[in-house]
Formats: structure tokens, sequence, C-alpha cells
């Protein structure tokens, strides 16, 4: 079996002019601020379902290395996601 090659045109993205590296445009935004808040509200949201919930007694109060743990992997995908 055979597979022909063909040549494909690569596109080109648009990226524009380029920005000094300390141009306003690089500081937080407003989304950027308001996706922190959410996340920190996420965070302690669920801390307080962990403590509210028989998870902190099965754990015999070793939770905080676990929750540290999960909010840095939930960072990672809230952030890149």
């Amino acid at each position: 079996m055979q597979f022909r090659a063909t040549r494909l045109s690569i596109l080109r993205m648009h990226v524009g002019p380029p920005r000094n590296a300390n141009s306003p445009d690089r500081g937080l935004t407003p989304l950027w601020v308001l996706g922190a808040v959410i996340y920190g509200l996420l965070v302690w949201g669920l801390w307080y379902a962990a403590h509210s919930s028989s998870i902190a007694h099965s754990l015999h109060g070793h939770l905080i290395g676990p929750f540290f743990a999960f909010a840095l992997i939930l960072g990672v995908l809230w952030a890149f996601g």
C-alpha cells in the first residue's frame, strides 16, 4: 500500500506587531482576577466540604497534604485547561 505525499500549505497565524516587555497588555486583566477569585472560592468550598463530611475524620487529621496536592492539580487544570 502506498500513500501519495501531498504538499500541504502551511497557514500562518496573524501575530500582529511586537509588544514591549513592559506593555500594559501583559498585566493582570479583570478576567485573570475573576478567574483567580473563582478558583479561590472553589478551593475554599472544597475545604469546607471536606471538613463538613467525614473525610477529615477518616484521614485522622492528615487532610492538609492530600488537599494541598489536589489544589495544585486543580490549579494547573484551571489555568491551562
